[in-house]
């Protein structure tokens, strides 16, 4: 499987150490003798331009086992109808090995819309600061509380599919 890597002069496959003009021009320079019709590389247009240089495949990526947060099917769903309508807007954190760190939601979320690619980017994080960041990612956002008027005036202004989209 070849991985890509994206970048505003153009595509080319990851590692590759330069960049090529175009991805026709390497699948051409790539394909088989006589493999007049190369696929082009896989779009990233669900991730957010700003991010899209972090495109990694959601196969070289894996759920923590140690995650602690479970996602059930109404948040899975609450997590797909935000990156179906808004994209993937921030990257999920992977160690070195490309287990997830933050995001683990995310990513299945993602598997299951059939994605082939997420941004991710590396933390160099380990041992008890790994497993600290980990579990202060989930645990920051339970520690806040909404204000009530505020966020039904808010939601009050935005058509429904953008409110369930937003969780609500």
């Amino acid at each position: 499987a070849q991985s890509w890597a994206v970048g505003s002069v153009g595509c080319g496959p990851s590692g590759s150490g330069t960049r090529q003009k175009s991805w026709w021009h390497w699948a051409w320079r790539s394909s088989p003798k006589g493999n007049t019709v190369p696929k082009r590389p896989p779009t990233h247009q669900h991730i957010a331009p700003s991010l899209r240089s972090l495109a990694t495949p959601i196969t070289e990526l894996s759920a923590d086992p140690a995650n602690a947060r479970l996602h059930d099917e109404r948040s899975l769903e609450a997590i797909k109808a935000s990156l179906r309508r808004f994209g993937q807007q921030k990257p999920v954190v992977v160690d070195g090995a490309g287990v997830v760190i933050a995001g683990n939601g995310t990513l299945e979320a993602a598997r299951g819309l059939g994605w082939s690619h997420v941004a991710a980017i590396r933390s160099d994080l380990a041992g008890v600061d790994r497993t600290a960041y980990a579990i202060a990612d989930n645990r920051t956002a339970e520690l806040s509380r909404w204000d009530d008027d505020a966020l039904r005036q808010v939601l009050g202004t935005l058509p429904g599919d953008a409110a369930e989209a937003a969780g609500w």
